[in-house]
Formats: C-alpha cells, structure tokens, sequence
C-alpha cells in the first residue's frame, strides 16, 4: 500500500476521534459487526448505525460550525457538536486539509 493512502487513512481516523471528543455522550466507538478486528464510530440518534458523513462535510460544517445533517434512506439526521474553537492551528489544519479533498472528490466524483 503506498504510503499517502496511510497517512490519509491516518487524517481520517485523527478527524473522527475529534468528532467523538467534541460529543462523547453523541458518538462512541464500536466493533464493526462483519469484522471484529475494526472499529467504526457511531451516532446514538441513528439506531446505533456507522457515522457516515464526508470527511469535507465533517471539517467544514461539523467541526468547524457545531451542526451538520445528511439524508439516507429518506430519514434526515442532524448531527451536533461543540465545535472545535477558532485558533490558528485549526484555521490552519482546515486550509491544508480542505483542498485535498475538494479535488479528491473532483477527481473522484462518484466515490463518498
């Protein structure tokens, strides 16, 4: 495996710690049913079904304003946090790491 699909498998994993130390009483961890071995995070108000939001939704909206919602199976789920507080490593976290997936998603458009 190439070294840049690590360290961004590595971002993702760091980004949605944040979300659930911004809401623990929200989200918490939980073993993946079809694979022991992963873990996958969880929002208490969905029936207890994997947090599926876009990286891109969860820098821009989540983290950064507190709110952010997404529509599966014609069921809309509104998710809340506290949002991470404007300091400069976080301005600065959210201009480095916002472009990449702007062009990954322009890239690849069709895949979440």
């Amino acid at each position: 495996m190439h070294w840049y699909l690590r360290v961004a498998g590595a971002f993702e994993l760091v980004i949605l710690c944040l979300v659930q130390k911004q809401a623990p009483q929200r989200f918490q961890w939980q073993d993946n049913e079809q694979n022991s071995a992963k873990s996958e995070l969880i929002y208490q108000k969905n029936d207890r079904k994997s947090f599926r939001l876009s990286m891109y939704k969860i820098i821009t909206q989540l983290l950064a304003q507190g709110k952010s919602e997404e529509v599966i199976k014609n069921q809309r789920i509104q998710y809340q946090i506290t949002p991470i507080e404007r300091d400069s490593n976080w301005q600065e976290f959210k201009r480095f790491y916002t472009p990449i997936v702007s062009i990954h998603r322009l890239i690849f458009p069709l895949i979440p």
